[in-house]
């Protein structure tokens, strides 16, 4: 039986009332998921790799949860995430200095 794993990386740009063409504000320029996962029986593990601007650190989410520690402003990491054959929502967040945010998106598919 094959199952499905929708990943959710989310590419958006929130920032706390700041203008978008302002210098320093918080950007996630690349980010970068593969294509294509394979699930194990039961988690998968995911690679992912990102660069931002004007960021002091990063965090993921993962269905709306905080998922491991801060990470640096440009990196790459693994989560791992369920073969539930659910949709999961990733979502990369990068802090800026004035609390400011950039969020980014990406939806990607898992099988197994």
């Amino acid at each position: 039986m094959s199952r499905v794993l929708v990943i959710a990386l989310f590419v958006l740009l929130a920032v706390n009332t700041v203008e978008c063409n302002r210098e320093g504000v918080p950007v996630v320029g690349m980010v970068s998921i593969p294509d294509h996962v394979r699930c194990s029986p039961k988690m998968v593990s995911v690679s992912i790799a990102w660069t931002t601007m004007n960021v002091e650190t990063v965090y993921f989410r993962v269905n709306g949860n905080p998922v491991g520690s801060d990470q640096p402003p440009s990196g790459n990491t693994a989560l791992s995430l369920p073969c539930d054959g659910g949709t999961h929502e990733i979502v990369i967040v990068g802090k800026g200095r004035k609390k400011e945010t950039a969020v980014a998106r990406h939806v990607r598919t898992v099988t197994g």
